[in-house]
């Protein structure tokens, strides 16, 4: 009865060690307090205190100096954390990213690695193989496709890697995840159009609707917002760009649009709409999503994405996961905004 007691203790002052060590209570390359100190704290004794840091050293968290103490180490945890993005560009806001889940990783003793995958999921699976050779365990990922590499992703779960997805979701993956709340902008943008006086409007996505969930959930918001305020929805009124080249595409939707008003699913392809209707004899009101350097320089209204809270909420997330690997997993949606420019929301005519 009294060794299962001094186990449990060990077991517990272990568990605890452990996750001051990753919580930052210890910072990476710091010196230990002595042995007398740390078992004084603890209220153990030094051969339970030996037995933890033995135990520590044997995981890779701490080192053991001779003559000079015991020193935080990152052996068995990387204190460098991959974010990998899809691509970089100023027409992007990934940066954003990367600096609230880099702020967050400061204050618990971790630093971001950023990794680029342009925007191509053989490169992305490539990168991350790559990672996983050099020792890395832990990865924020805002994947460049939901359905290339779901089946990859599963397995890296399976084997125990942590993983905390950004914006999209791979298909038939349960984890952890972060994103905005696409269907609260789907429906914010929508119901600014038809506060405008605005009855007839076309949802317009480069992406097919069941191949992003981010897409689909803009969708949705745009279908619940005319529901709710009766106006009947057609199909007729939603453009997909089915393989048709950007350019084609908003080529196609000028010459077949007969609404008066569109939400379009990116600012990407908002601004290219502009571009062309500003060349025929139907100007709508279009309103973007992402709220990027180009819904400013086209003075677009656009739904702003936080995404600085988005990577702030993945790197804690990933922290979280990192203590207590048997956590349940959180879905986190975080808020959006409207941003209202004049130019491209004008009221229906009349």
């Amino acid at each position: 009865m009294h060794m299962a007691k001094s186990n449990d203790l060990y077991i517990k002052i272990l568990e605890s060690f452990k996750k001051d060590i990753l919580e930052g209570k210890y910072p990476f390359q710091s010196k230990l307090p002595s042995e007398n100190e740390l078992a004084k704290e603890l209220n153990i004794s030094r051969s339970t205190l030996r037995k933890v840091l033995e135990e520590l050293n044997n995981l890779g968290l701490i080192e053991s100096r001779k003559g000079s103490g015991s020193f935080v180490c990152d052996k068995g945890v990387s204190r460098y954390i991959p974010i990998i993005i899809p691509k970089s560009g100023n027409n992007y806001r990934f940066t954003e990213i990367v600096e609230g889940s880099s702020n967050f990783f400061s204050t618990v003793g971790f630093s971001s690695l950023l990794t680029l995958a342009d925007d191509d999921p053989e490169k992305e699976k490539a990168v991350i193989n790559r990672l996983i050779s050099e020792g890395h365990k832990n990865f924020i990922i805002y994947p460049t496709s939901c359905d290339h590499n779901s089946s990859f992703y599963q397995q890296l779960l399976r084997k125990g890697y942590n993983c905390v997805f950004i914006d999209s979701l791979p298909k038939k993956i349960t984890c952890d995840y972060v994103t905005s709340c696409n269907f609260i902008g789907g429906y914010k943008a929508t119901k600014k159009l038809i506060d405008l006086g605005h009855k007839s409007i076309a949802f317009c996505s480069t992406q097919e609707l069941d191949k992003i969930n981010t897409i689909n959930d803009r969708y949705s918001g745009y279908v619940s917002a005319l529901e709710q305020h009766k106006i009947n929805y057609s199909e007729e009124l939603t453009y997909i760009c089915n393989g048709r080249s950007y350019d084609e595409f908003g080529d196609y939707i000028v010459e077949n649009l007969t609404a008066t008003a569109i939400f379009a699913s990116t600012d990407e392809l908002a601004v290219i709409l502009v571009n062309k209707f500003a060349n025929s004899n139907k100007h709508p009101a279009i309103i973007g999503f992402d709220n990027t350097i180009l819904s400013e320089s086209y003075n677009l209204t656009s739904i702003n994405q936080n995404l600085y809270e988005i990577g702030r909420t993945a790197a804690e997330l990933l922290h979280k996961r990192i203590i207590n690997p048997s956590k349940n997993y959180e879905h986190i949606y975080v808020p959006v905004t409207l941003i209202k420019r004049n130019s491209s929301t004008k009221p229906v005519n009349r």
